[in-house]
């Protein structure tokens, strides 16, 4: 009898560890940029202009990592930390939406929408493309 009720307690813990599993309450939090991949760009570039584009992009990466965030409220409100086109870092504010077959989120800052292609996203990763550049998250801690 004891070890069936620890095995009910095991499952529960497990069950209310294992975080949501619908993707519109995944997505509430705040994420922070683990890295971007770029290589299908670069495959498109001729030969001799991948090294140079690849090392420009190597460094993009390593400035931004762990910088970059994006958090997503329930309310749909949209937040994100990023450089600008004068390379200071800012606070854009708007909003997302995802599809309803969670595919795609489109974020919404400055009255420009951008729609992107949802990759993954589970309670510990996010990661969505858009003109084959993909970006990929972890939670902010």
């Amino acid at each position: 009898m004891k070890f069936k009720s620890l095995l009910i307690a095991f499952i529960a813990v497990l069950a209310v560890s294992c975080g949501p599993t619908d993707p519109k309450e995944i997505i509430v939090k705040t994420w922070v940029l683990e890295g971007m991949d770029a290589s299908a760009v670069i495959a498109k570039m001729p030969k001799e202009n991948q090294p140079q584009f690849k090392k420009m992009l190597d460094d993009v990466n390593a400035k931004m990592k762990g910088k970059v965030t994006y958090e997503f409220s329930k309310d749909g409100k949209a937040k994100s930390y990023e450089p600008d086109n004068e390379d200071k870092w800012v606070t854009k504010e708007g909003t997302y939406k995802l599809s309803e077959d969670n595919k795609t989120i489109t974020i919404t800052q400055e009255g420009s929408p951008i729609e992107f292609k949802i990759d993954t996203l589970t309670n510990d990763k996010l990661s969505f493309s858009a003109r084959e550049m993909k970006l990929k998250f972890i939670p902010k801690k």
